[in-house]
């Protein structure tokens, strides 16, 4: 966690469903992104079944509530994805993302729950992420996101992924984020930005982590990171 949550803003829940089989397989991963400004201000990621992970989202959406009362979350429906979106909507979740695809039986456009992956869609979903990186103005907070930034690559057939031996399950479920973000402005969901409280200074930066960090410690195991320099506390 990088910020607590503010009654004022508005926030949103990318997730990325894995199977949860082992160290081995891909992680699970939700990050949670502040729609006014792109910046992430929580990440999970662990290696789960896809209903954990929908716990995992659950639980961070209603704590990111901001000002629209739980949080959108944006889950990824292919696979893994089916079990998650069973699960959120069994635990009474409300606030998911859908997007409209045409029925060929109904002969109409009808609405689905979560972004389907698809060679066709893929591309739209890493543009999210490119268009927000595109102003400089977007804050990432989360070294796993940097690291596998550096490490999705276009090989030479022009298919873009991550490089063998990498991840890119914490970048996607940023860039599912993104998607929802884009998708709550163009519902006119939040404030415009100068109505919104300011992200805070230096100092109050400094200040939330710590509140962060102490909230947190009883309950985090591994090793830690802290880079007073970066406002940066981090479990990697």
């Amino acid at each position: 966690m990088w910020r607590q949550p503010h009654a004022e803003r508005v926030y949103v829940v990318g997730a990325d469903p894995a199977s949860g089989k082992s160290k081995k397989h891909d992680w699970a991963a939700a990050v949670v992104v502040d729609v006014a400004t792109g910046e992430d201000v929580a990440t999970w990621r662990g290696h789960v079944e896809p209903r954990e992970l929908a716990e995992v989202a659950s639980l961070l959406g209603e704590y990111y509530a901001g000002s629209t009362g739980q949080a959108l979350v944006v889950p990824e429906a292919n696979n893994h994805g089916i079990a998650f979106l069973d699960e959120l909507r069994r635990l009474g979740y409300q606030s998911i993302y859908s997007r409209r695809v045409w029925d060929r039986v109904e002969n109409d456009y009808i609405s689905q729950l979560g972004f389907t992956t698809s060679m066709r869609t893929r591309p739209i979903l890493i543009n999210r992420g490119r268009a927000a990186l595109a102003d400089g103005e977007v804050r990432i907070n989360n070294p796993v996101i940097l690291q596998e930034m550096m490490t999705f690559v276009r090989d030479d057939n022009g298919k873009e992924d991550h490089q063998p031996g990498c991840n890119d399950d914490t970048l996607f479920a940023w860039c599912l984020a993104q998607e929802g973000r884009a998708v709550t402005y163009s519902s006119a969901l939040v404030q415009q930005e100068d109505e919104l409280p300011a992200p805070g200074s230096r100092e109050s930066r400094i200040a939330e982590q710590r509140w962060v960090w102490e909230s947190a410690e009883k309950k985090i195991e591994g090793s830690r990171v802290v880079h007073d320099d970066e406002y940066l506390f981090s479990d990697i």
